[in-house]
């Protein structure tokens, strides 16, 4: 779990639903659910899903792309990353990369959870 874009898009909902004058009681019931249910949602503790960003983003008038934080341009080093990544032509080592990528991300989750 990427508990670091999930605060990022929690604190954006609660900035959305402020902005929109909405309580977490009120929204949590605009969403069909209690406010016990929501309260996970808004401390990065759960994920919200798809079609609830696209409620949220239709009653408080913010883009989904926004609460999704996809408006942050990516770092230097990272769009590096993502454009030679994209000129690698070879399925294979197109491949080799993503394995790599993922075995990281494994290693770093497990690493984390132990600290």
């Amino acid at each position: 779990m990427n508990t670091t874009w999930y605060r990022l898009i929690a604190d954006r909902v609660a900035q959305a639903r402020t902005g929109a004058g909405y309580s977490k009681a009120a929204l949590a019931e605009a969403l069909g659910i209690s406010r016990q249910t929501y309260q996970p949602y808004e401390r990065a503790e759960r994920p919200y899903t798809l079609p609830m960003l696209e409620t949220i983003s239709q009653l408080t008038g913010r883009p989904i792309a926004w609460l999704l934080a996809l408006d942050e341009p990516l770092p230097a080093d990272e769009s590096l990353f993502l454009q030679a990544y994209r000129a690698i032509d070879d399925a294979a080592t197109r491949s080799l990369v993503l394995k790599i990528v993922r075995l990281h991300g494994t290693h770093t989750r497990d690493q984390t959870e132990v600290e």
